[in-house]
């Protein structure tokens, strides 16, 4: 018995050792992001879960992923006040294609972008009065808000370097960056035309942890 482990042992250590892992055909991940939204200066975590189809002996991607981000900022008034500021969400899905650059069975260096479908809910300070009352020691603290709620078309580009810390677990780190517009319709003269404005702009950068499954 002793013997058999010892010879296991020997075995799966040689093949780890050799980088021969077998290509997978299936991947799941998740990780978090310090995420970026550009526009209302808004930075935070972004927590994702991603869906992937290994193609071509492990050499491309298919993935599918969706993940959350909120921010609630705080706006400094006075002597221990503080007052709500802009509140940011996103619900984020995205459709990647990924090509991998390493000819390595034990890491991968992906690139590759894709298209993306956010939601967007923001709630935006318009403008903020405050003022001192000597008599109630008290301040007086009035806020416009401004909701905006909108779901946003966009693309990616990927960057993303893998290591494989056994045949079934990885180790990833990405890199990321997305643009979005919000379509318009412009009359002009009777004739209706599109026009893409521009919403907002993200970057990320994070880690997270895949699960390998579906060898060949």
């Amino acid at each position: 018995m002793k013997k058999a482990i010892l010879v296991f042992l020997v075995q799966w250590f040689v093949l780890t050792a050799s980088g021969q892992y077998l290509p997978v055909r299936h991947s799941f991940r998740v990780g978090v992001d310090m995420m970026t939204l550009g526009g209302i200066d808004a930075i935070g975590l972004h927590y994702q879960a991603r869906y992937a189809r290994h193609l071509a002996s492990d050499r491309m991607l298919l993935a599918l992923s969706a993940g959350y981000f909120q921010r609630n900022s705080r706006e400094y008034i006075a002597s221990d006040l503080y007052a709500d500021s802009d509140q940011t969400q996103r619900l984020t899905t995205d459709f990647s294609i990924l090509f991998d650059l390493l000819p390595s069975s034990r890491s991968a260096l992906r690139v590759g972008g894709g298209l993306s479908y956010w939601y967007r809910s923001d709630k935006l300070i318009t403008a903020r009065n405050y003022s001192w009352a000597s008599d109630q020691g008290l301040y007086n603290v009035q806020t416009s808000w401004r909701d905006e709620q909108e779901w946003n078309w966009g693309y990616h580009l990927t960057v993303e370097y893998e290591k494989r810390l056994t045949p079934q677990l990885a180790l990833n780190g990405r890199l990321g960056w997305a643009n979005f517009t919000r379509d318009r319709l412009l009359h002009n003269g009777g004739v209706i035309s599109g026009n893409a404005s521009p919403v907002f702009q993200s970057t990320q950068a994070g880690l997270g942890l895949s699960y390998l499954f579906g060898s060949h």
